[in-house]
């Protein structure tokens, strides 16, 4: 059975239609009126024209009958249907409009061009209706209706060739559709798309898709509605096509006589242009080209292409142009219109209408359901959807049907993913294995390729229509890519050559999964600290990795490493703001302005409402271009954005100072005093700016001799003091109030003066008294001192910078060189919190820490211990490595080595372990690392943490966790279930102080954790 039955169909039922027409006009007209009064004049030339071309003979008046056609006979008999008896009047006055539209299809039908999906069940209902009406009329019809019925060679002994439609004067070669069993379905926008393409400037236009999409029917029907459109801007139409397989139920077959090669597509077009074949076919082609307007259309182009092709396109001269299918698009030359499959609803027509044809009736009166999960699982594809019902046909069952599609899988797709490059076919296969949708950054880093081999794969696959892109859920300016369908479901099926590691894929997922954790631990983050990145998504991860290692090599002073990480994290994902930040802090520190402030300028577009942006920006245009009035319109925008942010309102306070307006610096002081979310470490830093206000007041005053002014500044700043927690007073604070010193010197000088005020001597002895002693500059360590020189306290390594850091003891934080450190390598963060001993002394700024040694060495461990298990405790965790408590201090691993069965978590601090010593190139470390079964307490269990007491206020409330914060800005996290008594909320006690012991267990990140806390009395 093929999809000719279906025109045939239409043709006897048109043709019937029309004899009956005739009949009538015979019959009921002609015995009344001339041919001359029935028809139009330029009808009746038609006519004549159409008799003169058959027949010499000189035309009897009855015999032009004959020649009239569907649309003529139908307006002639409507025209007088006044003559016709009121039984055929009536019906046809009510069939008028379905008759009309018979004329269309009648033309489609006899002229070859593509049928639609209504066109022959709109005949056969009209048909059926007209017969049903007045069978005395349509007696050609009924019979006709009656052999299709009953008789099954009826059909098959039908002749019919479509005819040349010579009203056309365009030279054209098109093909007659294959598609006629379900006709022309849906694609209305993209029919659209392609007229306005040819139609338009493009030269070069491809329709681009999956195997079996339609592309050839689209450009097909595009070409014929083209011709038939009076306005074709081509003087000819030339079809070629390089279809060199087609598809049947059980295989794919080759077809005999297919063209191979490019020379051939070449030929066959100067072929029908000329008559005969030319020796040098593509110049020969190029020559017809540039002569004449014409449309070359290369059907399948993937099969043939090469050097050839592309050569074509580059030469194709202005006014001719060339139309590709393919299922790749050739690049950089074309205008591209992708092909998606057909929509849920246009599927289940085309699956309905191929079942009731192929005599599937289960399939074509299925329910809704049932059909749209056969479309489903056939990715709406038309090619996949008329093989499943021709498979049915067969005598196959659905069911098998379905599971066994390697066979249209390998058609659609082998030709296409088999001639991709080995890193694109590694992007494919990662992005299969994934499942999601990955931007180029996670994409690189899942492949470990180049961003330039990442991009050229990426692009390679989005024209061979394996991928699509979609706009990243973080930017609307970012794009993120998801393997197709029908891609996910071949190679995960198909698919014979491996390009990916797949452990290697779920390690690196695990890493990024494990970073994604330690960010949502880290609780509040303060965005407002240069040092911390804001992340959207995963998408974000793999770079913020990047500008972490830059944001390092800033501190350390390397600007020259931090500048190629920030770059080389802008050429991994150019839409994420935060890699051009971290490049603008780098080019400022730097000093190369122009470019930092374009770098600003970019991160600022990408995320114009991230108000600590707006922060940053302001301070880059106040400290380094001074320029003032920018500043203050990115600190406004920032607070629009943030109206609490005590850093915009700190550095709009800052400004106020620089321009002397202090009665604006007080009023935003006041302001952002108030602010209910004001953390601790902002308050301190609010009294620090309120002690710089008074000083700097007063010095203006005094500047300006304006002493009783200066004396109430100090009587205001003597109140606001008394009030303020001492905790809040820092060494940095109560630097900038003993700078106050030389404008209370000169008030006190003037005494006498002032004597009529009373309080300046009273205010002035009390400053004296007040601030002249320095035990309240920092922590005090005289009892310490008292012990002696060679007195030996104990403390943890805090923090290192360049060759210095500081030691937390219990008196407070203490400096210290790395000059007085006494181990064999300097220290760095690897061994930050480890025990230390350390000696008292003196340096030009005050104590410091001397003598500094760990307390538990990490070079206790021989030689001859290598290869010996021991046993330890997971102590800390850190990206990629972690350290062992051991009888011999803290101890390093790397992950690689962990023999546990997922890479541990924070979960397991404090879980027993064993392990293997051995040495890497910077010293001994532990490797198969293995966790030890817990067991109860009376048998040794997990190591139990030792605990200190502390008191600090609630700061944070989520839900089953929160943060205290202490007054010198440490921050510790919680469970809601160590609070007591049990049943306590945490959202009752923000804002008040509580009691608790810290465990030495670290948790929630880079927090330690609280234990049994309780409201302070």
């Amino acid at each position: 059975m093929s999809g000719e039955i279906i025109r045939l169909t239409l043709y006897v039922l048109l043709s019937a239609v029309e004899d009956d027409l005739r009949s009538v006009l015979t019959d009921h007209i002609l015995a009344v009126k001339a041919p001359k009064q029935i028809f139009p004049r330029d009808t009746l030339e038609k006519i004549l024209a159409r008799h003169a071309s058959e027949t010499a003979s000189n035309p009897d008046m009855s015999d032009l009958i004959l020649f009239a056609d569907l649309g003529d006979s139908i307006a002639a008999v409507s025209k007088e249907a006044a003559l016709l008896g009121s039984q055929i009047q009536n019906q046809l006055k009510s069939h008028n409009s379905r008759l009309s539209a018979l004329v269309p299809i009648r033309n489609r039908v006899m002229h070859g061009r593509p049928l639609l999906f209504e066109d022959h069940t709109n005949v056969l209902t009209t048909c059926r209706s007209l017969v049903k009406g007045n069978s005395a009329v349509w007696i050609a019809l009924g019979e006709t209706l009656e052999k299709l019925q009953n008789d099954s060679n009826f059909i098959h002994s039908v002749e019919f060739q479509p005819k040349n439609d010579d009203s056309s004067s365009i030279l054209h070669n098109l093909p007659l559709a294959d598609f006629d069993e379900t006709g022309f379905i849906g694609r209305e926008q993209e029919q659209k798309t392609l007229d306005r393409a040819i139609r338009g400037a493009y030269p070069i236009i491809t329709v681009t898709g999956e195997g079996g999409l339609g592309k050839s029917a689209l450009a097909l029907k595009a070409c014929y509605d083209l011709i038939d459109s009076g306005t074709c801007p081509f003087e000819a139409v030339v079809w070629t096509t390089a279809k060199a397989s087609r598809l049947t139920v059980n295989e794919i077959k080759e077809i005999d006589g297919a063209i191979t090669t490019s020379l051939g597509v070449f030929s066959a077009a100067t072929g029908f242009l000329d008559g005969e074949a030319a020796s040098n076919p593509l110049d020969q082609l190029l020559s017809h080209l540039g002569a004449f307007p014409i449309l070359l259309v290369v059907d399948n182009l993937e099969t043939v292409l090469d050097q050839n092709i592309k050569h074509l396109v580059e030469s194709v001269p202005v006014g001719s142009k060339i139309l590709f299918t393919s299922r790749a698009s050739i690049g950089a030359f074309d205008f591209p219109i992708p092909l998606p499959p057909l929509t849920e609803k246009e599927s289940g027509f085309f699956l309905r209408a191929a079942a009731k044809f192929w005599g599937v009736s289960d399939v074509a009166n299925a329910k809704q359901q049932v059909i749209s999960e056969y479309c489903r699982k056939l990715h709406n594809n038309p090619l996949f959807l008329k093989w499943f019902i021709q498979a049915i046909a067969k005598g196959q069952s659905p069911v098998r049907v379905l599971q066994n599609r390697k066979i249209i899988l390998e058609f659609c797709l082998s030709s296409v993913v088999d001639k991709l490059s080995v890193h694109t076919r590694k992007i494919l296969e990662t992005l299969v294995f994934l499942g999601t949708s990955q931007s180029e950054a996670t994409i690189a880093y899942y492949t470990m390729l180049s961003s330039e081999l990442v991009q050229q794969g990426i692009n390679e696959l989005v024209a061979s229509n394996l991928i699509r892109s979609k706009i990243s859920k973080n930017s609307a300016a970012e794009q993120e890519f998801i393997a197709s369908e029908l891609a996910v479901f071949y190679v995960r099926s198909y698919s014979k050559a491996q390009q990916v590691d797949e452990s290697d894929l779920v390690k690196r997922r695990r890493v990024l999964t494990a970073e994604k954790e330690k960010l949502a631990s880290q609780g509040q983050i303060d965005y407002y600290d240069l040092n911390n990145l804001f992340v959207r998504g995963d998408g974000d991860l793999v770079v913020a990795k990047l500008l972490k290692d830059s944001i390092r090599s800033i501190k350390e002073r390397n600007l020259v490493e931090a500048k190629t990480l920030a770059e080389n994290a802008i050429e991994l994902n150019s839409g994420y703001f935060e890699s051009h930040r971290v490049l603008a802090t780098i080019l400022q520190q730097s000093k190369q302005l122009m470019r930092s402030q374009g770098s600003f300028e970019e991160a600022i577009s990408l995320n114009p409402k991230h108000a600590p942006l707006r922060l940053w920006y302001g301070d880059f245009l106040f400290k380094d271009l001074e320029n003032f009035e920018a500043a203050i319109e990115q600190y406004e925008i920032g607070l629009s954005l943030d109206p609490t942010s005590g850093p915009i309102l700190a550095a709009q306070i800052r400004l106020a100072f620089i321009s002397r307006d202090f009665d604006k610096a007080l009023e935003i002081i006041k302001r952002a005093e108030n602010l209910e979310t004001t953390n601790l470490r902002m308050k301190r830093r609010l009294v620090d700016i309120r002690c710089q206000y008074y000083g700097r007041f007063i010095e203006y005053r005094v500047e300006h001799d304006d002493f009783v002014g200066a004396v109430d500044l100090l009587a205001d700043f003597r109140m606001y003091y008394s009030q303020v927690d001492r905790t809040f007073l820092d060494r940095k604070t109560l630097f900038r109030i003993r700078k106050m010193t030389p404008s209370i010197e000169k008030i006190s000088s003037f005494d006498n003066a002032l004597e009529s005020l009373g309080s300046a001597s009273v205010l002035t002895s009390w400053y004296r008294d007040e601030f002249r002693g320095a035990t309240i500059l920092g922590p005090d360590f005289s009892d310490w001192a008292k012990l002696g020189h060679d007195a030996e306290f104990e403390g943890a390594l805090k923090t290192v910078n360049n060759g210095f850091g500081f030691l937390k003891t219990e008196k407070g934080d203490l400096f210290f060189s790395f000059r007085d450190w006494e181990e064999a390598n300097d220290p760095d963060s690897s061994i930050f919190g480890n025990e230390v001993r350390f000696k008292l002394g003196k340096n030009e700024k005050g104590v410091c820490a001397t003598c500094v040694r760990l307390k538990h060495s990490l070079f206790d461990w021989r030689d001859s211990d290598i290869g010996k298990s021991y046993a330890g405790t997971i102590e800390r965790l850190c990206e990629g490595f972690g350290f062992i408590s051991t009888k011999n201090g803290l101890l390093f691993f790397p992950f690689a080595k962990w023999s546990g069965p997922a890479n541990p978590t924070e979960r397991m601090l404090g879980q027993n372990i064993e392990f293997t010593l051995s040495r890497n190139e910077k010293g001994f470390c532990g490797i198969n690392v293995t966790p030890l079964r817990e067991t109860s307490a009376e048998g040794g269990g997990r190591k139990t943490p030792r605990m200190e007491t502390y008191s600090g206020t609630i700061t944070a409330d989520k839900g089953l966790y929160g943060f205290i914060e202490l007054a010198d800005g440490e921050f510790f996290f919680f469970s809601v279930d160590e609070l007591k008594p049990k049943g306590t909320k945490i959202k009752n006690l923000l804002g008040k102080r509580v009691n608790f012991e810290r465990s030495l267990q670290v948790q929630r990140g880079k927090y330690p954790k609280a234990v049994n806390v309780f409201l302070a009395n």
